[in-house]
């Protein structure tokens, strides 16, 4: 298993990076777009804040959902067998689709009092666009339900491939809708065409269902295991992901009150933010926790020894001199696997690897955030002044890069352990941080502040998580800390993020000399050259200081190679 397992995390963490990969940058190009079309006015504000009520009054369903089933389909696939777990599967999707339907239709009636909750500073004719395009997106409920489903499902089963291009075919809708019928039929065709996405998503990965073997039916057993099980532990798991969204819903309320267009800079921000989270971050969390579920299984004495699915992230030989971390003993005795002691070195391993590959993406976007701006949607009706403005929101909407992934893979490193109570009290928690913040920034740093309080929110969860995580699993960990060393591991990424920082802004100021320009060619040739030598620069010293992580991947990139030769 060992032997194959790194190559393994390579392999499907490229499948979805790549699916991510590719989603985004049809994504970038659906906000290009958008921005070109309508710029950032009444319109982008009112589309966007429609968007976001279906998903604060499902309170984060879906994305349970997804993350309830892993555990609960592997766990009856494992004692029943995987017929009675399609079983299970048909009464949740069905529980869902119920659950869901009813929200919508109640949604959609009751739209003009949730737009005026939510956005009370909008005046009468934004009010009145929101409420329209509100009532439009709701049913974007029961698709998003039924495919986070499916999408959890296909994970259990280890198929990455179809639920990673989901984005693809919605992003393909939304574009079309925007460059065919926006000129005609306004922000209205972009609320429909987003609509029919949210279809497409669940589309596209009908076939990978079909080709496991599952069949839906029509009935719904209230009183069916797996039903009742996801049921005791989606509860806290909606409320968290509730209280993630709640962050959102504060910082769209406060911006309502700002100039113009406050929403709308916010949001592209965020978009851009979005990017290595969604394709790096979340695509290595996506194929982290079901090996952690599994892991922690096992070393509980609940599960068998390993499978094919697993991955081996408790160590590698990857550089010279790296302490191999699979052995008995790590180095100067501490102690090798045991219950819990694999499971603890793993997640903190998954830790370490997210963290030393966003931290430099955070600084980099930092300190390129006017010309990354500038070159994904100045032009059209985005002018200059909304470069500006959606530049200040990047910055400091990056610091928490890092964080909103390792929150996430802290979240689910409890749900492994079957616990779904503690990361919804520290989401809970957070929200509050979230509040108090942005009360306190709005007033002097207006929908900057908003970005900087935003980005305290999964800071606060990750290091809640982190530090109860830590004392409860040692507590049950036999023997002492782990040969590993997390907080060293992180000062070497942090060393080398800081070297890379100031070699990305003393290039950046360099090459716009040798490269003058407001042309899109030159733009990226500046972006693309500083970029890369940042990139140069980081690996270098990360290599210089021995970086675990960077030995973990090197190890896995030989095995990889080796397994193809």
């Amino acid at each position: 298993m060992s032997e194959s397992s790194n190559s393994s995390l390579v392999r499907f963490a490229g499948i979805v990076a790549l699916g991510s990969v590719a989603s985004k940058i049809l994504g970038f190009l659906r906000e290009t777009a958008l921005a070109s079309r309508f710029g950032s006015t009444y319109a982008t504000d009112a589309y966007l804040m429609a968007m976001i009520i279906p998903t604060l009054i499902l309170m984060g369903v879906g994305p349970a959902v997804t993350t309830t089933l892993i555990p609960v389909f592997t766990d009856i696939e494992k004692r029943k067998g995987r017929t009675a777990a399609f079983q299970s599967v048909t009464s949740i999707v069905n529980a869902c689709v119920l659950v869901a339907a009813i929200i919508s239709g109640a949604g959609m009636a009751l739209a003009r009092p949730l737009v005026h909750l939510v956005a009370p500073g909008f005046g009468p004719e934004t009010y009145e666009l929101t409420v329209t395009l509100t009532t439009i997106m709701f049913p974007i409920a029961v698709f998003s339900t039924i495919t986070s489903v499916i999408t959890g499902l296909l994970h259990a089963v280890g198929k990455f491939a179809a639920p990673a291009l989901t984005g693809l075919a919605q992003n393909v809708v939304i574009i079309s809708s925007i460059v065919f019928f926006g000129g005609k039929y306004g922000i209205t065709a972009v609320a429909v065409g987003t609509l029919l996405g949210a279809a497409s998503m669940l589309a596209v990965q009908l076939p990978a269902l079909a080709s496991v073997g599952y069949r839906h039916h029509i009935m719904l057993d209230w009183h069916d295991e797996g039903l009742r099980q996801a049921g005791r532990l989606i509860a806290p798991i909606v409320a968290g992901s509730a209280a993630g969204q709640a962050g959102t819903i504060v910082i769209r309320t406060l911006a309502s009150r700002l100039p113009e267009g406050s929403i709308t800079n916010l949001n592209y921000a965020q978009r851009l933010v979005g990017l290595p989270v969604t394709v790096l971050g979340a695509s290595l969390i996506t194929v982290l926790y079901p090996t952690l579920a599994r892991l922690y299984s096992r070393d509980s004495g609940i599960g068998p020894a390993g499978g094919s699915g697993e991955l081996d992230l408790r160590g590698t030989r990857g550089l010279r001199g790296t302490p191999d971390l699979r052995s008995s003993r790590g180095p100067r005795g501490r102690m090798g696997p045991g219950p819990k002691g694999d499971f603890l070195r793993a997640s903190e391993r998954a830790v370490g690897i997210v963290f030393f590959v966003l931290a430099p993406m955070a600084v980099g976007l930092m300190a390129l955030s006017t010309p990354v701006v500038r070159l994904a949607f100045e032009r059209g009706a985005f002018t200059d002044q909304s470069t500006s403005s959606t530049a200040i929101a990047l910055v400091y909407a990056s610091i928490a890069i890092p964080a909103m992934s390792l929150s996430e893979l802290m979240s689910k490193t409890f749900y492994a352990m079957h616990d779904t109570i503690t990361p919804m009290l520290v989401g809970v928690g957070a929200v509050g941080v979230n509040v108090v913040i942005s009360i306190a920034l709005v007033g002097t740093m207006g929908h900057a502040g908003l970005a900087l309080a935003g980005s305290c929110q999964p800071i606060a969860v990750f290091v809640t998580l982190y530090l109860v995580f830590r004392a409860r699993v040692r507590r049950t960990a036999s023997g002492q800390a782990p040969g590993y060393s997390l907080g060293s591991s992180a000062l070497k990424t942090l060393v080398a993020t800081c070297v890379m920082s100031v070699s990305v802004v003393a290039f950046a100021g360099w090459i716009e000399k040798v490269v003058p320009g407001h042309g899109t060619g030159q733009q990226i040739i500046r972006l693309a050259t500083s970029v890369g030598a940042g990139g140069v620069v980081y690996i270098a010293v990360a290599a210089a200081l021995r970086s675990e992580e960077l030995c973990f991947a090197v190890g896995a990139a030989k095995k990889r190679i080796a397994a193809r030769r």
